[in-house]
């Protein structure tokens, strides 16, 4: 009977030793997987953030302002690079303004509407006595009614 008991305790033992090993391995694997879904709920935080900023960008207008051309051929352009309508653009001169062909800015200035990815082309008078540089601001209304203005530069 001895020897039943002592095989009995030695197989009680060896389970008792694979239990232990098996609660420390899935102990770690736990660890390990509270790991992960916090790092799975940082993701998907900064992921709710970017799509949040998105369809903030979305509502906003981006206005530019150009000028290109060469010789005396020159077009001053007026561009929505945003992904929202623009209203009211207008343009405000800080240094001498660029001079337009024909009234053009009496007749297309400000803008009522400028639609994403439109541009308005304003010809431009350039001479050789033009100045080298123009410098001024344009300023637009976005669709949520908040009003932007941005400065710019423009060269020769």
């Amino acid at each position: 009977m001895l020897s039943v008991e002592l095989l009995s305790l030695l197989v009680s033992i060896i389970a008792v030793a694979i239990s232990a090993t098996a609660l420390i391995r899935s102990r770690k694997i736990a660890e390990r997987q509270l790991e992960l879904e916090q790092k799975q709920a940082d993701l998907a935080a900064k992921q709710l953030q970017q799509i949040e900023m998105q369809e903030f960008l979305e509502k906003l207008a981006h206005v530019d302002v150009e000028l290109e051309g060469y010789g005396s051929s020159w077009t001053l352009i007026i561009r929505n690079l945003g992904y929202s309508d623009a209203s009211d653009v207008d343009i405000e001169w800080e240094s001498e303004p660029l001079r337009l062909v024909g009234g053009e800015a009496e007749r297309k200035l400000p803008i009522k509407r400028l639609k994403p990815g439109r541009d308005v082309s304003l010809k431009a008078a350039i001479h050789l006595g033009s100045p080298p540089d123009y410098k001024g601001t344009v300023r637009w209304r976005n669709s949520d009614g908040s009003l932007v203005s941005d400065e710019f530069v423009l060269h020769l």
